[in-house]
């Protein structure tokens, strides 16, 4: 459970002056100095971090200042925090077993040459972690303000536990598909689907008008008035202010060209739309069949993994998500893989291998920049097609295909 809601790269040093008054806890641990560079103190260093990584995850603070009661009193920061900082995500890099996804460290300002280390660690899918250092083989966790040894019982069941957390989140992929399937008949769609792993139950609260907005905005385009997303830009021309409607699960936004938007309160985001929206003979009218434009399902990727990113922020959902891409019904239309500007034949690909295509990737930890991890789901797609990658990305996976040219 993360203690501060937000990704490392958008903390402040004002938001850790929230944290003043605060005790530790099973998701919060401080210390005034750095840990020591001998063996000794490396070692109690891993096993904080594995020990908040077993747990629930939480956050370590180094350079805070504790008072006589036990609570963070001033954040006074250590000298060369960044240097303490890249220690430990390496240190623990070679030494826990396996590697903690996600876990991240930032050295914030607090004055007079100090910098405060600042170590976000994620609840893990991948518990037990196993602390591997100098012959040592051990696994702690966090039991409310203290750390422990896990006992024999508790690492067998964390390896079970481990394990069904990704079998749960494909189980509802398929049920959550097989009733979008049932929904659409034959008519091909775009369908992108997330589920967050480890998520509490009712772990998101349908009631937060923020979360309802989220779902309504627009998001990365929202300056660009040429951009294709998944909802309009406002006062567009032809375009309908979304409609949201609460259903028994969760929540339904849908926007023009039959594109909706659902979440869940288990925190399963699903967003659809009909291929026919996004046919590339509107562009190109010599093409004869409805072929799938490139642009649209680069913007809609990114488009999607912002909301993942958005909604997971203000939930503090921190576990890594499970997301899918598929074309469905996609021996109906044809796929048009090429960049913008291309003046070479009018070639498409047509899928041949199943009435259904679907992609994904392993588990994506938090924090995540969204158009990188939508550039790795439409690689995978466009590998499908027999093509070595999306070629609107570039080598950062940074969007380049241009909007409005």
């Amino acid at each position: 459970m993360a203690i501060i809601a937000k990704p490392l790269d958008r903390v402040t040093a004002d938001d850790l002056k929230t944290l003043i008054g605060e005790s530790e806890s099973q998701n919060l641990l401080f210390r005034a100095q750095p840990y020591a560079a001998d063996e000794a103190g490396r070692l109690d260093m891993l096993r904080d971090v594995s020990a908040l990584a077993n747990a629930t995850g939480g956050h370590l603070l180094i350079g805070g200042r504790a008072d006589n009661r036990g609570r963070l009193a001033a954040v006074d920061g250590v000298p060369d925090g960044a240097a303490t900082a890249q220690d430990i995500i390496a240190q623990c890099a070679e030494h826990v077993e396996e590697k903690i996804m996600g876990l991240g460290a930032v050295a914030l300002d607090s004055g007079k040459a100090k910098q405060a280390v600042l170590v976000f660690v994620p609840e893990s899918v991948a518990a037990p972690h196993m602390v591997a250092f100098k012959g040592t083989q051990e696994f702690w966790k966090r039991y409310g303000p203290a750390r422990n040894r896990m006992g024999v019982a508790e690492i067998r069941a964390a390896c079970l536990a481990s394990g069904s957390l990704v079998h749960k989140a494909d189980e509802l992929h398929d049920q959550r598909k097989q009733l979008f399937l049932n929904a659409i008949g034959a008519e091909p769609y775009l369908r992108f689907a997330c589920v967050p792993l480890a998520v509490p139950r009712d772990g998101v609260d349908l009631g937060d008008e923020a979360v309802t907005s989220l779902l309504m905005s627009r998001r990365w385009g929202a300056d660009l008035a040429a951009s294709l997303g998944m909802t309009d830009p406002p006062g567009m021309p032809g375009s309908e202010p979304p409609a949201s409607k609460p259903s028994a699960e969760g929540l339904t936004v849908q926007a023009s060209n039959g594109r909706q938007q659902d979440i869940l309160r288990s925190g399963f985001i699903e967003f659809r739309v009909p291929a026919a929206a996004f046919d590339l003979r509107k562009e190109r009218p010599a093409l004869d069949v409805l072929t799938a434009n490139p642009r649209a399902l680069c913007e809609f990727a990114i488009d999607f993994m912002h909301l993942v990113r958005d909604v997971c922020e203000r939930t503090q959902i921190t576990a890594p998500v499970v997301v899918r891409l598929g074309l469905y019904n996609a021996q109906k239309f044809n796929f048009y893989p090429f960049p913008q500007g291309y003046s070479g034949p009018t070639q498409t690909d047509r899928w041949q291998e199943s009435e259904h295509l679907e992609v994904g990737m392993p588990p994506i930890a938090h924090p995540f920049e969204p158009a990188a991890s939508a550039k790795g789901l439409l690689d995978r797609l466009w590998n499908a097609f027999g093509h070595a990658g999306c070629p609107f990305f570039d080598v950062h996976g940074r969007y380049i295909f241009g909007v409005g040219g």
